[in-house]
């Protein structure tokens, strides 16, 4: 089985333009699959059957509901005399000649995927880079995949200690303005009722030396109050500025445990995806095999009742 594809946000471009893609939600209802995608898809269909043969194509599937689209392509690797040799479609007499088909190959399909701005990978002899067994790939997979759990459970675990921090700070900060608001009232009192006595002075209504003993008395409670207002304020611009700090540590620590999730859905998506290529590498092209077979072994009457089966034509 060959894997078809290229850069993701290219292939994604291809595949959906513009529209917004809701990733890892069953909400994609509204897209609208774009015709760049399909003639990439025929060009690519064209590619495999000039190289291998379409009539040794048993399938060819192009995927748009992972988090990268691509196409999958079974083909049987028969030989222009219809024995059944992969070493012989796909590789050469030796390691150097088996290395330079698919260099030639590799280079022929890049001349297909350029039109659509997907650009050749590095040669691996190149960059030396290492090719890595799919029982390696599983192993960092579940590798990182475990990282990612413990950091979603990390942050998860502080996103809550933040969150009660956060209620008791809003609960700081409510009750020192509700003890301002007070305060501001009772302050306004003192002045409405010192401002009455002074105009009590002034008309004559009263003792004056009663008045002014009580104007004084009001004058401290006045003095009291305006320290306590002053004191309450600048406790709620402290516990403003530390709401406010701590709701940006939680923003910055929500985004980094949804930039975690998202790459643990990503990274599963992976494997999953590998499960399912490698079962059907194996499953499907061993069934074609053996019902090749099969069908070579049967009596031309039995055969003739077969005519027109699917695994028939595919065999």
């Amino acid at each position: 089985m060959a894997v078809f594809g290229g850069n993701r946000e290219r292939m994604r471009e291809m595949a959906f333009g513009s529209q917004e893609l809701n990733e890892y939600e069953e909400t994609n209802g509204h897209i609208i699959r774009q015709p760049e995608i399909e003639r990439w898809a025929k060009d690519i269909y064209g590619f495999v059957c000039r190289e291998f043969g379409e009539e040794n194509v048993a399938s060819f599937i192009v995927h748009l509901d992972e988090t990268g689209p691509h196409a999958h392509c079974v083909f049987v690797p028969m030989t222009a005399d219809g024995r059944l040799c992969s070493k012989e479609i796909l590789g050469g007499k030796n390691k150097i000649e088996a290395r330079q088909h698919m260099r030639d190959l590799h280079t022929r399909l890049a001349e297909v995927n350029r039109k659509y701005g997907l650009d050749r990978g590095d040669d691996i002899h190149e960059t030396g880079a290492r090719h890595r067994s799919t029982a390696e790939y599983n192993r960092d997979l579940h590798r990182e995949n475990a990282k990612l759990e413990i950091l979603i459970s990390d942050k998860s675990g502080l996103l809550s200690q933040l969150e009660d921090q956060i209620k008791k700070a809003e609960t700081r900060v409510k009750g020192l303005t509700t003890m301002i608001a007070n305060l501001e009232r009772q302050e306004a009192e003192l002045n409405d009722e010192i401002a009455q006595l002074e105009t009590d002075i002034e008309n004559g209504a009263g003792d004056v030396s009663e008045l002014r003993c009580r104007i004084a008395s009001l004058e401290s409670q006045l003095e009291s109050t305006g320290q306590k207002l002053a004191d309450k304020r600048d406790k709620l611009k402290f516990a403003d500025r530390q709401l406010a700090e701590l709701q940006d540590e939680l923003n910055a620590l929500t985004e980094k445990r949804d930039n975690a999730q998202n790459d643990y859905y990503e990274l599963t998506s992976k494997h999953q995806e590998q499960v399912r290529m490698r079962l059907t590498d194996a499953v499907f092209a061993r069934m074609v095999v053996d019902m090749r077979s099969v069908i070579e072994s049967m009596p031309s009457e039995q055969k003739a009742d077969l005519d027109g089966e699917f695994l028939t034509a595919i065999a």
